[in-house]
């Protein structure tokens, strides 16, 4: 790549840039991104990678691993739907589609089944199939998912009965829901532009106390970066565990804003550095002078004082929000329907179908009459 002009990125070696395009190599699959006024100089890019590689070009991208990418130049907006890739699936696993119920990805919490449950290979694999597919979506292009890919993840060598009724319950969710799709840009009012939310809901883990943790990362109205997880000891108390799942969500933002900033993606100012957080004593703990809580865990301790480490340098900023407007809530808990529709909402994903039409995200709440 270096003899053509390209040059990977530090924070992502399957990205490069030069010539003012940027490139991206996922295995076999390559998406090449250029400005207008250097169209000609991504001819000659193509070419020169036609002499080194047998390629075959597919002219504008739209697709790309399952992905289907729709835009809409006249409103300057794009999504991405995985819609096609819900529809085979559900093929695949020979699963039918219901039109009853299935209104979010968990109706309840499946938990891990006894440890001395012996599960068929026959039932391991299917149920393996089955979540390798859920997670799929909820890493691409489906965060409202993501919670309950990470539950259901966790019996992967011991799936019960209530395991498969419920992966099952999350497919039928995502097929009745398959044209859901994050959207970005247009001319909605998304300051600041880039953002990053993070949660914890305290020891929620009724057999091991351990808490569990989400974050997401906004960009240009929509997500780019999420992750919804659990940690991996026991706390004692709420601001613990937002410290935690704090200082994880930083270290991946801090990540993006650098990924970012290599990409020359051009903002009003400097890139933000805004972070958001819902427990008012943990922000009270990155701002006081003299913070009046402490804790005796010694590696909680190392994130609170990473933390305020970090918001001091000004490489961060974090602000509190009410939970019920920042797009977090629904990476850490299993939402009713009200809240789970209001998390789909604040995550700005809006029902795109693969056609002509474009619906507004409040339709979303048709999609489960």
């Amino acid at each position: 790549m270096r003899k053509i002009g390209l040059v990977a990125l530090e924070e992502d070696n399957c990205v490069f840039m030069g010539k003012g395009m940027i490139v991206f190599f996922y295995v076999d699959d390559i998406i090449l991104m250029n400005r207008k006024e250097d169209r000609q100089a991504a001819e000659e890019l193509k070419n020169q990678l036609k002499s080194l590689f047998e390629m075959r070009e597919l002219g504008e991208v739209r697709w790309f691993l399952g992905i289907r990418v729709i835009r809409d130049r006249s409103q300057r907006k794009l999504w991405l739907s995985l819609e096609n890739y819900i529809t085979e699936k559900m093929k695949d696993l020979n699963l039918q589609p219901s039109t009853r119920g299935h209104l979010t990805p968990l109706s309840s919490d499946p938990a891990p089944g006894p440890k001395d449950y012996e599960a068929s290979a026959e039932s391991i694999h299917l149920y393996q199939r089955k979540i390798g597919s859920i997670n799929y979506a909820a890493t691409t292009a489906r965060p409202d998912v993501a919670k309950a890919a990470s539950r259901l993840a966790e019996s992967l060598l011991r799936p019960t009965e209530i395991h498969h009724l419920a992966a099952d319950h999350c497919l039928r969710y995502l097929y009745r829901t398959r044209t859901l799709s994050p959207s970005y840009g247009g001319s909605g009012d998304y300051s600041p532009s880039l953002y990053c939310a993070s949660d914890a809901s305290f020891g929620d883990d009724p057999i091991t106390r351990f808490s569990s943790q989400g974050y997401t990362t906004m960009l240009f109205g929509g997500p780019i970066d999420w992750k919804a997880t659990k940690q991996r000891s026991v706390v004692t108390s709420s601001t613990e565990a937002e410290l935690v799942a704090l200082s994880v969500a930083a270290r991946n933002y801090i990540a993006t804003r650098r990924l970012l900033k290599e990409l020359q993606l051009r903002f009003s100012g400097e890139i933000p550095i805004q972070m958001f957080c819902g427990n008012r004593q943990t922000l009270s703990l990155l701002t006081s002078e003299r913070p009046q809580a402490t804790t005796k865990l010694k590696h909680v301790d190392i994130h609170r004082l990473w933390i305020r480490q970090t918001v001091r340098q000004g490489k961060v900023s974090v602000d509190w929000v009410s939970t019920d407007k920042m797009v977090r809530d629904g990476l850490t808990k299993i939402l009713t329907t009200q809240k789970h529709q209001n998390f789909v909402q604040l995550l700005n994903m809006q029902v795109r179908a693969c056609g002509p039409s474009v619906n507004s995200v409040l339709d979303f709440g048709r999609l489960l009459d």
